[in-house]
């Protein structure tokens, strides 16, 4: 009973989520665009690099 559960709570989290991303594509290009540039720089503090990153982002 439990093992359904959490599936069926699973499947519906899922769901939710690949409406969010489907509702917002901006979303996945500024992972993709992160995730390239990670790749590209090999920065040492990865930390900092987000944070500089996305710093361009607020307001």
């Amino acid at each position: 009973m439990l093992r359904s559960e959490y599936r069926q709570k699973a499947a519906a989290i899922l769901r939710q989520n690949q409406q969010y991303l489907t509702e917002n594509p901006q979303i996945l290009s500024v992972v993709r665009d992160f995730y390239t540039a990670v790749i590209t720089e090999k920065p040492e503090d990865i930390y900092q690099f987000a944070r500089e990153n996305f710093s361009a982002f607020q307001n």
